[in-house]
């Protein structure tokens, strides 16, 4: 049987961790409000569009904390068609925080979005808290980031003598 200092340690444990899950659930995804598209492009690593071809979740590496709550992201495969900033291939993975309350974006496959992501730990992340959205939804954005470029230049297009 227990002692009474075992159970007070027990007691302990167990409001503490509850308080943990508490504050997790509490802190529900409040963001800044979100800056015009020109500063977000800036403050992003990539700005890029496409369409989502795949969706699969995993365990979010590289935070016990988030680990030990069994909070998971979701990686994001698109076919990227349009880039204004950074470097991205024809198909991107890109992260985002599955898990209730903390900011993930939903995404969904077959829609396109532009996407606003920077690096963080060695991958492209994104969130509720940038100016991802539904392509179909960001025109306000289009207009200020102006027309579409093309990831990759087809080889048709190259002069002689221009690599592609």
């Amino acid at each position: 049987m227990p002692n009474a200092r075992s159970r007070i340690a027990r007691l302990f444990t167990l409001l503490t961790l509850a308080m943990i899950a508490t504050s997790i659930g509490s802190h529900a995804c409040s963001c800044a409000p979100l800056p015009p598209a020109d500063v977000a492009r800036d403050q992003a690593d990539t700005v890029f569009a496409g369409r989502v071809i795949g969706l699969r979740l995993v365990p979010q590496s590289g935070d016990d904390l988030a680990s030990s709550f069994g909070i998971e992201d979701l990686e994001v495969t698109i076919a990227v068609h349009s880039l204004w900033k950074g470097e991205v291939g024809e198909e991107q993975l890109l992260f985002t925080t599955y898990t209730c309350c903390v900011c993930g974006f939903r995404f969904e496959i077959g829609e396109e979005y532009l996407v606003y992501a920077t690096v963080i730990d060695g991958v492209l992340r994104t969130s509720l808290c940038t100016r991802t959205a539904l392509l179909s939804e960001a025109s306000e954005d289009l207009a200020i980031l102006g027309n579409l470029h093309p990831v990759l230049m087809d080889a048709s297009e190259c002069d002689e003598g221009q690599e592609p």
